[in-house]
């Protein structure tokens, strides 16, 4: 019984140091591989269109957009696999309801009413199924068309959803103009989870221009001992 209880012992140390190794292992490959990916940061203007009509009068600037006249949002993204096309994302937006727009059906009473909105995005470049920039820009990285797929959190000021979790679907694309500054711009549709689903007046439209950067890594450098090595073996020659 005593050797049983022990062979246990033995086993679950093992499969623990074996499944700590595996995941170590892991771990610095994926550092490895994130620290040669580019992050993009920016930043811009948000139009939130709120009016509880999906569908309908899309276009309504009087009536229906909610623009602020300052920069009014920031997202960060990272680029996970550049081969697959793969990033994930995340963006802070605030805005305030214009006096007497639409909202949820219902005119606003008053003007200011306050909006935020955070959201958490994967990010799918459309350039690994068709390339467009072979087509049009001779293989230079100019056009990056992409979808957006995620969930977000929604605060408003004016009720009855005052607190709303979203489905997010949407297009958008960057234009990379010049040594890693570009254009974004970007349209989501925020499906909030709550009842009806589909149906909720929660639901609204979110669009969004900006500058973006992107952050090139580093190039792998082969180090010190190497350089010095290459250096006696030159002097030896």
């Amino acid at each position: 019984m005593k050797n049983l209880k022990t062979l246990l012992v033995v086993a679950i140390i093992g499969l623990s140091l074996n499944s700590n190794a595996q995941f170590s292992r892991w771990w610095y490959q994926f550092s490895a591989k994130m620290r040669q990916t580019p992050w993009v940061v920016g930043g811009g203007w948000n139009v939130v269109d709120d009016d509880g009509r999906p569908f309908k009068s899309l276009f309504d600037v009087n009536k229906s957009w909610n623009i602020p006249p300052y920069p009014s949002r920031l997202f960060c993204q990272k680029v996970l696999d550049k081969e697959q096309g793969w990033s994930v994302e995340l963006g802070v937006a605030y805005n305030r309801y214009a006096g007497g727009n639409r909202i949820n059906n219902n005119d606003v009473i008053s003007a200011g009413q306050m909006y935020i909105g955070v959201d958490a995005a994967a990010i799918y470049d459309f350039n690994k199924l068709y390339d467009l920039n072979a087509l049009m820009f001779k293989d230079q990285e100019i056009f990056q068309p992409y979808a957006h797929m995620g969930l977000g959190y929604t605060y408003r000021a004016h009720g009855p959803y005052f607190h709303t979790a979203s489905l997010n679907l949407g297009l958008g694309f960057n234009v990379w103009v010049y040594e890693g500054w570009g254009i974004q711009v970007q349209s989501v549709s925020k499906i909030a989870l709550a009842g009806p689903f589909i149906k909720t007046g929660a639901n609204y439209m979110q669009h969004s221009i900006g500058v973006a950067y992107k952050f090139q890594p580093a190039p792998i450098s082969l180090g010190k001992r190497y350089k010095f090595k290459k250096h006696e073996i030159k002097k030896a020659l």
